[in-house]
């Protein structure tokens, strides 16, 4: 068997039999905080998040009955996790708060600032913004006194996310920065890349693109070294929205092309052909016959994909590309494109065609 699959296996097996060991133990001692823990934990390892609640919740009154505060501010936090995880948002809502409260009584400002970030982690994934920036205030500086980078990135994302939609740009833009610095210490290279584009976009936003395109050319090597292909090609966008709004065409070129490369192990055809399409444009004012290859291979892909909507689009600028050298095959390619718009319904793009087609016998 291959050891990859075995392991998992292995450590899944181990866990059960640790769970019935534990389950027979709690028959004589229901209350035994010590054997609650392990068997709560034994859940979680398994991502039985409602199973170690419930363990859970018996911690803090096991704990509460023995008058062990630390250990039931700490069961209070688990189990508004897990509630969380197990999708009970009120009793998840209830148990982090108590748990915000217990640490204070505690005088614990490290973990105060964790329940708060995990109180707030509950409220965002209950997409509840609303109450994110008091807790998130409130939590940042004593994460960084004790450098937390994990959740002082964090915390500062969401600051700066929830700052920004608030109109507040440039305490936003100061937030996500502390995000990125944070997140750079924790050495999370993937969180490290999406910071870097989120703060390229509040710059894009703010209506500098020149920092914008900074940010995003720094997220690069991130996004690549962590296979993010996603949203590495919505980095790519950016800069190729940057590119055309600075007039840069060498640049669009470039990230068009690697856009490209990102796309074609994937078996995502029309997407291949959608790069093509938008590269033979600029690639054929240096090179006609190389712009008119990208375009036919944009066809064939979209042909292969099932997008005739797509075909029409490529036949429409492989005529385009081709019109001042091969004028019979530029007629040709416009009307194909001129059949597939009206097979799909669309008038815009017939009328286009068919204008380019009348001036070109004009």
């Amino acid at each position: 068997m291959d050891q990859r699959i075995a392991q998992p296996d292995t450590e899944q097996r181990k866990l059960n039999l640790a769970i019935a060991r534990l389950d027979e133990q709690l028959l004589t001692k229901p209350d035994d905080v010590r054997l609650l823990e392990l068997r709560a934990k034994a859940s979680e390892r398994l991502a039985r998040w409602e199973d170690a609640a419930g363990f859970w919740q018996r911690v803090v009154k096991s704990a509460r009955t023995a008058n062990e505060r630390a250990v039931e501010a700490r069961a209070c936090l688990q189990a508004g996790i897990c509630l969380s995880r197990s999708n009970q948002p009120t009793k998840s809502l209830g148990f982090l708060q108590r748990a915000v409260a217990a640490y204070e009584l505690l005088r614990d400002a490290p973990m105060t600032a964790k329940a708060r970030v995990e109180q707030a982690r509950h409220h965002v994934s209950q997409g509840d913004d609303a109450k994110l920036r008091p807790l998130l205030e409130l939590a940042i500086p004593p994460l960084e006194a004790g450098q937390c980078w994990d959740d002082l990135g964090w915390a500062c994302f969401q600051l700066s996310r929830v700052l920004a939609a608030a109109g507040t740009t440039e305490a936003a833009l100061d937030a996500a920065r502390n995000a990125v610095e944070a997140t750079v210490k924790a050495k999370d290279g993937r969180a490290v890349g999406a910071r870097l584009v989120h703060l390229g976009g509040l710059h894009s936003a703010a209506g500098t693109p020149g920092k914008a395109r900074s940010y995003y050319e720094r997220a690069l090597p991130y996004l690549r070294a962590n296979r993010a292909r996603r949203q590495l090609l919505t980095t790519y966008a950016h800069l190729v929205d940057i590119a055309r709004e600075e007039a840069d065409p060498d640049s669009e070129e470039r990230w068009l092309t690697e856009a490209a490369f990102v796309v074609d192990p994937t078996n995502d055809l029309a997407a291949q052909a959608r790069y093509r399409v938008e590269l033979s444009g600029l690639v054929a004012v240096r090179s006609v016959p190389r712009g008119r290859h990208l375009a036919q291979q944009a066809i064939e892909r979209f042909h292969r994909s099932g997008d005739p909507h797509g075909a029409a689009m490529a036949y429409r600028a492989l005529g385009t590309i081709v019109a001042a050298t091969d004028p019979v095959a530029a007629r040709d390619a416009w009307t194909r494109a001129l059949d597939l718009y009206r097979m799909v319904g669309d008038d815009a793009g017939a009328t286009s065609v068919s204008d380019l087609l009348a001036a070109s016998t004009a």
